[in-house]
């Protein structure tokens, strides 16, 4: 080899080895270049995750509103959709920052944040379906949650700075090494010059290729410009990484930007500020993976107006499929998205027009198969699921027998007109209801009926409100025709508008013929000439005429030599309609008659009076004062006109007179025996005490006809008792002094009540006997020998009977107080259902007498006195049976509820009720709040169940209104051994 080939061979060689070290040097420099791309696109994925967890945050926001305006669930998919997505960005975003302890610490605030969040928005949503949207608010005002995702959106975004300090970093990092790469390519290209001059030809060959293609690059560029300027989108063109290098006209004409404004990534200037993010996510997400870009964003017109546009940008890409450019465009579709939304608008005002209308409205199409029907609809036919009906024709729906009308009225819609129709249609769950139907056509926009609109609406209870009436007005005909009294309604000028069959009657007792036409007559014109038919028609036209409301007068209509006095009404009525009177005639010859012998009694009655040494007097059945006997007039000085009506209280003590006269009236008002003490004046200014007593007299209906009673002086047993009380007095002290000493035999003075107790049962006990013997022969008295005695003697022995009868009665009431003491039994688990039932199954026969119903709710299990609680339960139900309202039939609901110390038990009707200030008095022994005639007992029931319940360790006591019901409640403490609630459900007897 010579000199010039071993030189050669050198330069080759040392070309070749600088070539390969050039080429190790770039190698070195690209892979640490694509380490430094991989991280980027790794630090570029975090900012992605972060973004989307910030997205699903808004999501859940977004649908929880929606949720609490509209009240519908499909507005809660994006918060549902958010809850479930926004673990699985977390998970991702926390295996990207795996390795990064400073990175990871704030990513799990950044959960905790999320989780807080999470449960705040649930926690409103549970409010809203609890309390409704007023608590939801309330929860969401009163809360934390803008705090906590102001503070969420806080650390994120440093997350995000944090990544995009790497990102600048990497980025200074790889432009050095871009530096270094293009210095190792110069060294390289230096060595390489030789063989590039070597590859002249193919380089030249190259060149003039590339020129060309860079000459029809150039004028293909210059067709796309003509092309894009010419159309009426906006069309952008950006680099590969998506940095926008070219816009046409209409982009600088719509937003009023210039070039250099532009370019870059000043697209995102005029962007609405709520499709920014979004939009520059879904950017970069075409960009790094190649697919196609299309999204709906506004832009801000050179005005300051945004309108819609819908964005959409395809790769180009060379022969590899790497992608060169991208070619966008933006289409205006503002018009089209304002119509969208004003039709959702619309669609959502009538969805909420017919969702709140009370009517059951239905779509249905021109064959009548159902399409839709509203929210209340569903719910008042009963039909849980839409979907079950939908298609159904809605014809099949009614009875056979409304099937044609139906039909019908779907034809005539279909011919464009209104029909309506009502009937009786079944719910879906058979439930009976009627239906007052209207069909309508709707046209479409050439006036062809495409589909019917059903409104049904419920007259189910219109119609039994008729039903009602109309049964209501045959009864009030039957009521008047049955009534004893005759009864007239005259119009006000006296015209007859109907009479009842007694009047009738009367007619033809008077020489009117049977089928004399009374409608239509003049009332007065049939008045007869006498004294008592001038009085009637005079006292009928004040009424008319408005001078009084109502009149009633007595009046005599003697016939046939026989005596008859009938007692006139006149009432005006006014409902609706015009003015109209009510005149009644009843027959009350008896009750005149009957004064007039009461009359002769009294007479006889006064005379008798006079030579006893009572003060006698008597009432009317008002109460007023119409005799005093003579020895009243004597003792008092005061003539007896003098005091008559109510002026005999004058002569009464004046710190007696207001007790006095309201016991009076109390006695009256009852209808009850009257028995009061009071200081009666004497002729010489002397006030004396006085035992007085009164006694109505009631005719053969029951009714008070007057009052007898008498005054027994007293005063001297008073005086006797005075004395008594202040020796009680000095008594007392002594007993206070020696307080000390009756500590000492407190032991003693408790086991002598124990004593007196079971006394008390013995006496009670051996008390029955003789009473035994009274009714026994009373009973056979009144058996054989009742024709022997007078009827004032039976009077008597009745009476008697009566008497011993109580007396009894309280003997064993007696017994059951004292027994509740001296014969209880030990304690053990007791049901209480079982005892309810056992009651009521005892008091059946009184349950059905008195048409009673009786619903017990689940009780408790108890440790008690089997005996004892059936007596408790035994007085409370027999009291709510017992103390009820006329023509009332009771109704009586006995349940439980458990309390934090036991038990609360009830027993409620709706009886009579009571005062409240009475709500403790009724518990003590013989305390009654009516009279024996009113209502039986002995009044000690009430009291047996307050010692039985006190004996237990529980509380009762009672709440009442007047004539609404009375409800007693025991409150029973729970036991150390535990108590159970019974299982069993409740019933009703």
């Amino acid at each position: 080899m010579n000199w010039r080939n071993y030189r050669d061979l050198t330069i080759w060689m040392v070309a070749v080895v600088a070539i390969i070290g050039n080429a190790a040097v770039s190698h070195f420099n690209i892979d640490r270049m694509a380490r430094l791309e991989q991280a980027t696109l790794h630090a570029r994925s975090v900012q992605l995750e972060l973004t989307e967890i910030l997205s699903d945050l808004k999501d859940a926001e977004t649908g929880q509103r929606g949720y609490l305006l509209a009240g519908k669930d499909e507005y809660l998919q994006p918060y549902l959709k958010a809850e479930q997505s926004h673990a699985e960005h977390l998970n991702q975003a926390r295996q990207l920052l795996a390795g990064d302890d400073v990175a990871e610490g704030r990513l799990a605030g950044v959960e905790r944040l999320i989780e807080q969040k999470f449960a705040e928005m649930r926690d409103i949503l549970a409010a809203y379906r609890t309390g409704g949207r007023e608590a939801a608010v309330k929860l969401m005002t009163g809360g934390t949650g803008k705090q906590s995702m102001d503070e969420l959106r806080a650390v994120v975004h440093e997350m995000l700075d944090a990544q995009e300090h790497t990102l600048d970093d990497r980025t200074r990092t790889a432009s050095n090494n871009l530096y270094l790469a293009r210095a190792t390519g110069l060294i390289g290209a230096g060595i390489a010059v030789a063989v590039v001059l070597l590859a002249t030809s193919l380089v030249q060959k190259e060149l003039n290729r590339r020129l060309k293609a860079n000459n029809e690059l150039r004028e293909s560029e210059g067709r796309f410009r003509n092309l894009a300027e010419a159309m009426p989108q906006i069309v952008w063109v950006t680099r590969p990484d998506g940095y926008h290098e070219y816009y046409n006209q209409r982009w600088y004409d719509f937003t009023g930007l210039t070039r250099e404004q532009s370019l870059g990534w000043g697209w995102s200037t005029p962007l609405h500020r709520d499709d920014r993010e979004r939009s520059q996510i879904r950017w970069k997400r075409s960009t790094d993976g190649g697919e196609s870009y299309e999204i709906k964003y506004r832009f801000r017109r050179h005005d300051g107006e945004y309108r819609w546009f819908l964005g959409r940008a395809e790769p180009v890409r060379d022969a590899r499929g790497a992608v060169v450019r991208w070619l966008g465009t933006c289409t205006d579709i503002d018009e089209q998205v304002r119509t969208a939304q004003s039709l959702q608008e619309n669609e959502a005002y009538l969805r909420s027009v017919l969702d709140n209308s009370p009517d059951c409205v239905k779509i249905l199409d021109n064959t009548g198969k159902m399409l839709d029907m509203n929210g209340p609809g569903l719910a008042s036919m009963e039909i849980d699921d839409f979907g079950t009906v939908r298609g159904c024709p809605w014809p099949t729906l009614w009875p056979e027998s409304l099937a044609a009308q139906v039909d019908n009225a779907i034809r005539v819609a279909v011919n464009g007109q209104v029909n309506r129709f009502s009937g009786a249609c079944p719910t879906a769950k058979g439930t009976p209801k009627h239906w007052d139907v209207i069909v309508a056509p709707i046209p479409d926009s050439r006036g062809k009926v495409q589909k019917l609109v059903s409104v049904s609406r419920d007259v189910t209870e219109q119609k039994a409100i008729e039903n009602a009436l109309r049964e209501s007005q045959r009864y009030v005909e039957s009521v008047l025709h049955s009534l004893p009294n005759r009864l007239a309604v005259l119009e006000a000028d006296g015209q007859i508008v109907t009479v009842n069959e007694a009047w009738k009657q009367y007619g033809e007792a008077n020489g009117l013929p049977a089928d004399f036409e009374w409608a239509g007559r003049n009332y007065f014109e049939l008045t007869s000439d006498d004294e008592a038919g001038t009085q009637t028609a005079a006292g009928i036209q004040l009424v008319a005429d408005g001078q009084t409301d109502r009149f009633q007068m007595d009046y005599p209509a003697p016939k046939g030599g026989l005596e008859r006095y009938f007692h006139m009404r006149v009432n005006r009525f006014r409902g609706e309609g015009p003015l109209r009177l009510v005149v009644t005639h009843e027959n009350i010859t008896e009750r005149v008659l009957a004064d007039h012998r009461i009359q002769e009694s009294a007479s006889q009655l006064r005379q008798l009076t006079e030579g006893l040494p009572l003060l006698v007097w008597s009432c009317t059945a008002e109460g007023k004062c119409d005799y005093l006997s003579l020895q009243w007039v004597k003792y008092t000085g005061i003539g007896a006109e003098e005091q008559l009506g109510f002026e005999w209280l004058n002569a009464l003590h004046p710190d007696d007179r207001e007790a006095v006269a309201g016991a009076w009236r109390g006695a009256v008002e009852a209808q009850a025996e009257y028995e009061v003490e009071y200081r009666l004046r004497r002729s010489d200014g002397h006030y004396r005490w006085f035992a007085v007593r009164g006694i109505p007299v009631f005719d053969a209906r029951g009714t008070v006809v007057r009052w007898y009673g008498s005054c027994t002086d007293i005063d001297d047993r008073k005086r006797e008792a005075v004395t008594l009380e202040q020796l009680v007095a000095k008594r007392t002290t002594e007993l206070t002094a020696a307080y000390e000493d009756l500590q000492e035999t407190s032991a003693l003075l408790k086991n002598s009540n124990e004593e007196l107790e079971k006394f008390a049962y013995i006496a009670s006990h051996d008390l029955q006997e003789p009473l035994r013997k009274i009714q026994a022969f009373g009973d056979r008295i009144a058996k054989k020998y009742a024709d022997a005695i007078d009827e004032t003697g039976q009077d008597y022995l009745a009476r008697m009977l009566d008497s011993a009868g109580r007396m009894r009665r309280l003997i064993e009431d007696l017994l059951q107080f004292s027994r509740v003491s001296t014969k209880s039994a030990p304690h053990r688990p007791v049901s209480l259902n079982t005892i309810v039932q056992e009651v009521l199954s005892d008091l059946e026969m009184q349950i059905q007498r008195t048409h009673g119903h009786v619903q017990t709710g689940p009780l408790p299990t108890v440790l008690a006195d089997v005996v004892q609680m059936r007596q408790v339960f035994q007085n409370l139900i027999g009291n709510a049976l017992k103390f009820t309202r006329p023509q009332t039939p009771p109704v009586v609901t006995i349940d439980s509820q458990p309390t934090e110390s036991g038990w609360r038990i009830s027993v409620r009707d709706q009886g009579i009720g009571f005062e409240p200030e009475y709500a403790d008095r009724i518990f003590e022994l013989f305390q009654r709040l009516h009279g024996r005639k009113e209502f039986e007992g002995t009044g000690l029931g009430l009291a047996i169940c307050k010692k039985i319940v006190n004996r237990h360790g529980a509380t009762i006591y009672a709440e009442s209104v007047p004539h609404e019901g009375t409800r007693f409640i025991i409150d029973w403490p729970t036991n150390p051994e535990g108590e159970t609630s019974a299982p069993s459900p409740a019933s009703t007897r």
